[in-house]
């Protein structure tokens, strides 16, 4: 399981986090016109609490659901894959009570809610009353949802994670939509939500089958982890009560000692600098597991994740942050007109410096959590709370909405102290770069200070762009690190590649339609020359072995180990028009295993006539997968076995031990990379190739016998 904390991973898992933030902020932002319009503002209120408890009351799980993330990625950094059935099934009890009974609750006040605590207008008091009992069934969904997504991140799958909440998000903005032309009442409306997120459960429930087969077959409850749980989550949520509050408090109180106009010029600037934590919440989500993971396998390995991550959350950052603390005045002028640019430019360049810091402070947060001591940041919210009220009442008093700006800057600047004093007491050998993010921290202090200098624009923007300019080429040669770089370079390049295979997708898809060649060269031309589905095989060797597949015409075929399925496509084009083609590969396989989601209808697309194609994601290794495959042979024997998966000696040996007896006599077993010269040490296909070819008669396809890599040989039952 050291690759859950690869840096290729999290990096790639980085990425699904952002992106699944970003767009569901993009739905919201077409799909809440229409609903002011459609709904009016009454009622688009009650539909704001409805999202709330859609989104947030998660918080009835008392923390469990992260806890679950912690405790399952402990077990996977101590390779107790075993215990976590367990594990998981008792939390997921725990947090199913738990939303019952917050369920219950609301159930009980949403009366009182609707008729006295919330002024809904009593036309709107039924259907507000029934849409809150809606919402109420819904809370144990919520946190169950919350359960299951802890498990996943905990395997870093973050991008199959993002592949449901981002369809889920964007319904939560669109389902209301869909409802509009039949009906204008909130029950219908939340309804949708809520089956929305029954939806969503059902989802994250088959794709943590997916992701951990052993939770199907191993539904176990253990008393003895209800405690450990339930402590660790009890801390997690004194912070996620304590944290929202001291960040919404200010606004009551400037709205008590000012006035409600007060609270706009702070609001607005807040809520539009604030999005820029998604940055560092997104980074945090994925070293969160990573953490729990690294503390127990390499523990100075967890030194250097946090390090990284935070140089790169500010390099990320640190430029935004300056453009908008120079541009403020300029920039409210246009977004919200004058009367903000003179209210609101010091609260907004006060808010940014400290939502920077913030951003900095999300990485030993997650680390602290991490190594399993939600104590250490509960105690540290609850030492703030009576300094930041104390604080946020005098400075409001006295300065207005930019005293409440100065006190949440500096209560999120004595945040970060503590959380990295603590980060760093549990770090091995106390490493000296935290050193160096406080005189970064304080470099870039400076820069900030001289770009809030009374200029105008155009010595503004001279400055800000020799400012960022002189940020780059300081942070690429001085800062980030050689191999850095080129971990950048590759994360460029395999994205361009990936955009030129998504552009490649639909004539691949009109090719394989139109076209249903069975001539070898034609076959193995698209085979080799199409990015989406381009077989990892030296082209003469290939050519080859497709003579020899459409000489044969076998009519039952397996592939262990499909990759991007070049191979596939010659298996299916060029075999018996009635064949059965068995596929199984192994999703995220450490040899090129696991095509992606968005592959799987261009594989269907690879049989033609009468030909069955039947695609297993799941390890080859298991007797449940073999078992799988006699299934779907029926009566019939294998024709032709192509062995490609896991490369290790001991990989190869078992599917060559599991696949080979259900070949017939006469069949044929086909090895690929079984050269003499393998890329990397562990591969030991050549080693079984040489010990079991003399049983056989056999022959080999090597272009080059000084090749590295690759070479097909075939045996012949």
């Amino acid at each position: 399981m050291s690759n859950l904390t690869s840096g290729r991973l999290l990096a790639r898992n980085t990425i699904w986090n952002v992106l699944g933030q970003l767009l569901p902020m993009a739905a919201a932002v077409v799909a809440i016109p229409p609903l002011v319009r459609a709904l009016g503002v009454a009622r688009f209120g009650v539909l704001t609490l409805a999202w709330v408890v859609i989104g947030y009351f998660s918080l009835f799980d008392l923390g469990i659901g992260r806890a679950l993330t912690k405790l399952v990625a402990d077990k996977l950094g101590a390779n107790e894959e075993h215990s976590i059935p367990p594990l998981a099934w008792t939390s997921l009890l725990l947090m199913f009570l738990l939303g019952v009974i917050g369920g219950l609750v609301t159930l009980a006040i949403s009366p009182w809610l609707v008729h006295r605590a919330l002024k809904v207008p009593a036309e709107l008091q039924t259907e507000t009353l029934r849409g809150f009992y809606l919402l109420a069934v819904s809370i144990p969904t919520v946190t169950l949802t919350s359960g299951l997504r802890g498990i996943l991140e905990a395997q870093q799958r973050f991008r199959l994670l993002n592949l449901i909440r981002v369809p889920m998000s964007v319904f939560s903005y669109g389902g209301p939509v869909l409802a509009l032309p039949f009906s204008s009442s909130l029950v219908p409306v939340i309804g949708i939500l809520v089956a929305g997120r029954v939806v969503g459960l059902l989802a994250h429930l088959a794709a943590c089958f997916h992701a951990m087969p052993s939770l199907r077959h191993n539904l176990v409850l253990q008393r003895s982890i209800v405690g450990p749980v339930v402590k660790f989550g009890g801390w997690m949520t004194v912070s996620n009560i304590i944290s929202p509050f001291m960040v919404y408090l200010d606004r009551f109180l400037i709205g008590a000692l000012l006035s409600v106009s007060a609270v706009a010029y702070y609001t607005a600037p807040f809520d539009m600098v604030t999005r820029l934590t998604v940055i560092p919440m997104a980074v945090a989500g994925v070293l969160f597991p990573a953490f729990a993971v690294s503390l127990v396998q390499d523990p100075d390995r967890t030194a250097l994740l946090l390090s990284r991550s935070i140089k790169f959350v500010f390099l990320a950052t640190f430029p935004i942050v300056l453009t908008v603390m120079v541009l403020a005045p300029e920039g409210l002028r246009v977004w919200l007109g004058p009367a903000f640019a003179q209210n609101a430019s010091s609260v907004l360049r006060w808010l940014a410096a400290g939502v920077f810091i913030n951003c900095l402070a999300q990485l030993p947060f997650a680390l602290i959590q991490g190594a399993g001591r939600p104590d250490i940041t509960a105690k540290v919210h609850l030492t703030e709370l009576p300094v930041y009220l104390a604080a946020v009442w005098l400075l409001t008093k006295r300065l207005g909405v930019e005293g409440t700006a100065i006190a949440w800057t500096a209560r999120v600047t004595l945040d970060a102290l503590l959380l990295f004093f603590f980060a760093h007491r549990l770090l091995p050998g106390r490493p000296k770069f935290l050193a160096k993010v406080g005189a970064a921290t304080a470099a870039a202090g400076c820069f900030v200070y001289f770009g809030t200098l009374p200029l105008n624009l155009l010595p503004k923007l001279l400055f800000l762009a020799l400012s960022l300019l002189v940020f780059g080429l300081v942070s690429w040669f001085w800062v980030v690190e050689l191999s850095e770089r080129d971990f950048l370079f590759r994360v460029a390049q395999g994205a361009s590649g990936r955009a030129r295979r998504l552009l490649s997708i639909f004539p691949l898809m009109v090719k394989l339609h139109n076209t249903k060649d069975n001539d070898p060269d034609k076959v193995v031309d698209l085979a080799l020359n199409n990015p989406i589905i381009q077989a990892n095989q030296v082209p003469a060797e290939l050519r080859r072995f497709a003579s020899i597949v459409a000489e044969r015409q076998p009519k039952a075929i397996l592939e262990v180990g499909t990759c991007r399925g070049g191979t596939l496509l010659v298996l299916c084009r060029l075999s018996h028009p009635d064949a059965t083609v068995i596929s199984v590969d192994l999703p995220g396989g450490p040899f090129g295993g696991g095509y992606s989601w968005f592959q799987i209808p261009i594989l269907k697309a690879f049989p033609v006539n009468g030909q069955g194609l039947h695609l297993l994601r799941d390890d080859s290794h298991k007797t449940a997968t073999r078992h799988k495959v006699t299934e779907l042979l029926g009566d019939q024997k294998l024709d032709l076995l192509f062995i490609d998966a896991d490369h290790t000696y001991e990989g190869v040996r078992s599917d060559f031990e599991l696949y080979s007896p259900l070949v017939r006599p006469g069949g044929v077993i086909a090895f690929h990379d079984i050269a003499k010269n393998q890329p990397a040490t562990e591969y030991g296909v050549s080693r079984l190739w040489n010990e079991i070819k003399g049983r056989y008669r056999y022959s080999e396809i090597i272009g080059d016998p000084d090749q590295v890599g690759s070479g097909l040989g075939l045996l012949y039952v």
